[in-house]
């Protein structure tokens, strides 16, 4: 509940280190469903986050489906990050 200054209670309070963990979660899931409803771009973002471990574990061979189904579509940007 915040007070009459907008300031949050301590008991409210949350680490930044959640905040952040939480905000990346979301970004990945948000990401997820994007490229699952045939995004191209969020393609090759969801293969960057499973390649870098960003918002979900390290995860190569997952990288590498959303990445070639953009490659499929012939939407995949040249993304030499991606080919490490």
């Amino acid at each position: 509940m915040e007070d009459p200054n907008g300031n949050l209670a301590d008991s409210e309070r949350k680490p930044l280190s959640y905040v952040i963990s939480d905000c990346v979660q979301r970004w990945f899931q948000d990401t997820y469903k994007q490229a699952r409803a045939g995004d191209p771009a969020m393609m090759v973002l969801l293969a960057q986050m499973f390649h870098s471990g960003y918002g979900v574990p390290k995860n190569e061979q997952k990288a590498g489906v959303p990445r070639k189904r953009a490659a499929s579509n012939g939407k995949l940007p040249d993304q030499g990050v991606l080919h490490h």
